[in-house]
């Protein structure tokens, strides 16, 4: 199928919803710089805050269930007692609780204590959160090495989140130099455990050829997977894939389709790409597209 030319150019990743990161819609070449996402924040706690990227990357791992306030009271003066015997998992846990405040007060400083105990004792959670606490200056004065040095712990462990994190502060340079090899090598690795963001940041690297040959094949493959896991920019740069006919056959209807699910999980410019590319559609081909959307809507919905 000929090609058709729309003005819509792929995006440079960073997580718009969290970002000051804008995502024109032109010909022009798009700014590289800003492909990385934020360091995600603490991996295993539930609840999102601004304008940190992502909290709930692993589930809340209490050995109780935790129903009310009171349960939480009793889960963390367990921990606590385990904790101060020097069992690492229960350090670790007692950090958490005191990060998001389940059953305590929420104390920063308290939660470095305990994830440092756990973190010294090879724990890989603790190790990753560590890193976040250093990352955001939480409990601690910000210190990048500092994270990059916890990050690197637990990544060398195959702590998929910490090797997201770690994949972050080698692109942008963070707590060490600038290495968009070592950058794209620890997305991969963190992508090869079907870590969504991880997935996503390394198809913009092979978009774009940083660290990587320029492979847009690749690039799809990487997106595609990111996609089915919910992740909105994959799904966008996905659709803008198929709407250019790189790396994929040129195809409204699946450009349609993706684009629609980021565009109902409030992408504000899958919107408008949506909008410019209803106009190259037939009547017969939108309605097919419209029907592809809502299929897709119940298998990859976020």
């Amino acid at each position: 199928m000929k090609k058709n030319s729309l003005p819509i150019m792929l995006l440079s990743l960073g997580l718009v919803a969290c970002s000051s990161t804008s995502v024109p819609v032109t010909e022009v070449e798009p700014d590289e710089g800003n492909y990385v996402s934020e360091p995600e924040e603490i991996t295993s706690v539930s609840v999102q805050q601004q304008p940190i990227e992502q909290l709930g990357q692993d589930s809340y791992q209490v050995e109780v269930k935790i129903e009310d306030k009171q349960n939480h009271k009793e889960a963390f003066d367990w921990y606590q007692k385990a904790a101060q015997q020097g069992d690492a998992t229960a350090q670790y846990q007692l950090g958490l609780m005191y990060t998001k405040g389940d059953g305590v007060q929420q104390d920063y400083q308290q939660a470095v204590n305990w994830y440092l105990q756990s973190a010294n004792q090879g724990y890989a959670q603790a190790q990753s959160n560590l890193g976040v606490m250093y990352s955001d200056g939480l409990g601690v004065e910000q210190d990048y090495k500092q994270a990059f040095n916890w990050y690197q712990k637990a990544a060398e462990q195959g702590y998929a989140s910490a090797q997201f994190n770690l994949a972050l502060m080698y692109g942008k340079g963070e707590g060490t130099e600038q290495d968009y090899k070592q950058s794209a090598n620890w997305f991969a690795k963190a992508a090869q455990q079907d870590h969504a963001e991880a997935q996503s940041n390394l198809g913009v690297m092979y978009t774009f050829g940083r660290g990587v040959d320029k492979n847009s094949k690749e690039a799809a493959n990487w997106y595609q997977k990111a996609a089915k896991q919910g992740d909105i920019n994959a799904q966008v740069n996905l659709g803008i894939l198929y709407i250019k006919g790189e790396g994929v056959e040129q195809d409204y209807q699946q450009a349609y389709a993706w684009l629609t699910l980021a565009a109902n999980s409030g992408h504000q410019q899958a919107d408008k790409i949506i909008q410019r590319l209803r106009e190259s559609m037939s009547p017969s081909s939108l309605d097919s597209a419209q029907n592809l959307a809502i299929q897709y809507s119940k298998r990859y919905a976020n």
